[in-house]
């Protein structure tokens, strides 16, 4: 009996110093970030953003501070979380980011976001992203392919911008109303991608489907070419 207990107590110990030594290395693994936010259909910065940053494994929430009018994170544990950007007149943006503290010894983890305006009552999902570090000091760069420009609404400059096909069953509901699809149009003018970030669910596919159609002329940037990113909108009227 003595021995069990013995026994007993031995694991507790040891997987008390696991969690401890679990603590330790969270503790020493953070760092600090910022997301730098932007109007989606201009270049201009979105400043006063409220953010909240969710570990996705420990579930807690982390919120931020204003540093250079931005939301600023000042010992954030490195791993996978839920940011949830605010800011009134603006759409909520939420987007999926990864905080690796490991592979920089110094300076502040970057992330960039885009928030429309609109309701704040209304989500928008911004999907995952690449992280990146900002370097105390940036060398000189090569661009490696081309570069993305924000192009705002894109409907008055497409060159060919089918109508959506109106589902029988959902015009029988009487469901209408408005679309966003956020698209990227390639070097050669077609779209490459096409995502609904707003309206109705039951209209979403038919949107993006007519989004992918749309053709757009060529687009270059001191004799270079490069890709656009804006936002198509369609009205499904009954």
């Amino acid at each position: 009996m003595k021995r069990s207990r013995r026994i007993a107590i031995v694991g507790w110990m040891l997987v008390s110093c696991g969690i401890l030594l679990d603590q330790a290395s969270a503790q020493s693994s953070s760092c600090s970030a910022q997301v730098l936010v932007s109007v989606v259909k201009t270049i201009d910065g979105v400043t006063n953003v409220k953010a909240t940053a969710r570990n996705q494994v420990t579930k807690k929430v982390y919120s931020s501070v204003l540093k250079d009018d931005f939301p600023y994170f000042w010992s954030l544990p490195e791993g996978d979380y839920k940011i949830i950007l605010t800011r009134p007149g603006f759409k909520r943006s939420v987007m999926m980011r990864y905080h690796d503290c490991s592979s920089h010894e110094e300076g502040t983890y970057e992330w960039t976001a885009e928030m429309f305006r609109g309701s704040s009552a209304v989500t928008v999902d911004l999907g995952p992203e690449q992280v990146f570090t900002a370097p105390a000091s940036e060398p000189e760069s090569v661009q490696v392919g081309p570069k993305t420009l924000s192009g705002g609404v894109l409907n008055g400059k497409a060159i060919a911008l089918p109508s959506p096909e109106y589902p029988t069953a959902v015009r029988a509901a009487k469901v209408f109303g408005t679309v966003e699809v956020e698209i990227v149009v390639g070097t050669s003018g077609e779209v490459i991608s096409a995502r609904a970030i707003s309206g109705n669910p039951l209209l979403r596919e038919a949107a993006e489907k007519a989004a992918r159609a749309a053709k757009f002329s060529p687009t270059t940037l001191s004799g270079q070419p490069v890709k656009i990113k804006g936002v198509l909108t369609y009205e499904f009227v009954p």
